[in-house]
């Protein structure tokens, strides 16, 4: 009776792993999706994430607005700034705008979208992903205070929180008008599996909570206009903060920062989410990079599928951490 029960269970383990996680697409030579002629909405663009999904989208033909508040870097090696991402992008063939905003001052942004709908009349693609990154580990703090009750509590909390989920939400709002006159758009909102799992601190969660969950129900009241809105779950990602985090993060979980995601590949899942024709029937869902790429045979900028952290032996630790919680409930909409 045991051992037929066994028998079952790997049955459906290896059933899970078929239909879900392996390649859909065979071939492993990446083919850019065509979006000329298309507007995107880049926001927290001058560097990690925001930088490769801006770059991705303008390698694909797109219109890229970029928006930081650092326009120019420090000096000629700072590459974190807006002007660097302008530059790449126009390297891998798109345009650039750049609009320096501060996503604290809701008047900068209403002009960041005044100035869409007087330069392009429309917007097609809005992708959220300013963030306030709260109090973290670094080499030169490997145990800060992250609690609630902390000296940096309520700092981070607010950042979380104003930065993280209400300013994706006056973006979102703004964008919408716009969206409307083309009858069409897609909102990707970037988020984590911070959402559903004890990760950094109380602020980091709970801001990636709500993230989620007002993805879900915005989804709702657009859908009728033909706009898509979904919540956006990169793995580990290949940082500049996960750089300065460090030895310090990957010692902890036995991690290679070689298999993590970059931000370019991020950028081109992103990309064929927004050329998927099929891509309402995920709205107010969670999208996990790991899994979705495998259908657009996006590989990582290693040439690797990336590593899918709840399954990697090598990741034991953090799997078992990660399913108390069980991520993979909201991907499948629940």
């Amino acid at each position: 009776m045991l051992s037929a029960f066994i028998i079952l269970i790997i049955c459906l383990l290896l059933l899970f792993f078929f239909i879900y996680l392996r390649p859909r697409v065979r071939s492993k030579n990446y083919r850019k999706p065509d979006l000329s002629g298309q507007v995107a909405l880049v926001t927290g663009a001058s560097k990690g994430l925001g930088k490769g999904i801006a770059i991705a989208l303008g390698e694909c033909g797109a219109c890229v607005y970029i928006t930081a508040r650092t326009v120019k870097g420090r000096n000629s090696q700072d590459t974190k700034c807006l002007e660097d991402t302008a530059k790449q992008i126009e390297k891998a063939g798109g345009k650039a705008i750049i609009a320096q905003c501060d996503h604290y001052d809701d008047k900068q942004v209403e002009q960041v979208f005044e100035r869409i709908q007087k330069e392009q009349g429309r917007l097609d693609i809005l992708v959220n992903n300013v963030w306030a990154f709260p109090t973290h580990p670094t080499l030169e703090n490997p145990n800060p205070d992250v609690s609630f009750y902390g000296p940096n509590g309520l700092k981070d909390f607010d950042g979380c929180i104003n930065i993280g989920v209400r300013s994706h939400l006056v973006c979102s709002r703004l964008a919408v008008p716009l969206m409307k006159k083309g009858k069409h758009g897609i909102i990707i909102n970037t988020s984590s599996v911070g959402a559903k799992m004890s990760f950094l601190s109380t602020a980091y969660t709970v801001g990636k909570s709500a993230l989620d969950r007002m993805v879900k129900e915005m989804a709702k009241e657009v859908k009728e206009f033909n706009i898509t809105v979904v919540s956006l779950w990169p793995s580990l990602l290949k940082t500049e903060e996960i750089s300065t985090m460090g030895k310090i993060f990957l010692d902890r979980f036995n991690l290679d920062i070689n298999d993590f995601e970059t931000p370019l590949f991020v950028g081109r899942v992103v990309a064929n989410l927004v050329a998927d024709k099929k891509i309402m029937s995920r709205t107010g869902k969670v999208i996990m990079t790991s899994t979705v790429c495998r259908k657009y045979g996006v590989l990582n900028t290693n040439g690797k599928w990336p590593f899918i952290p709840f399954l990697e032996p090598s990741t034991w630790g953090l799997m078992r951490l990660m399913f108390r919680s069980n991520p993979y409930k909201n991907f499948w909409g629940s």
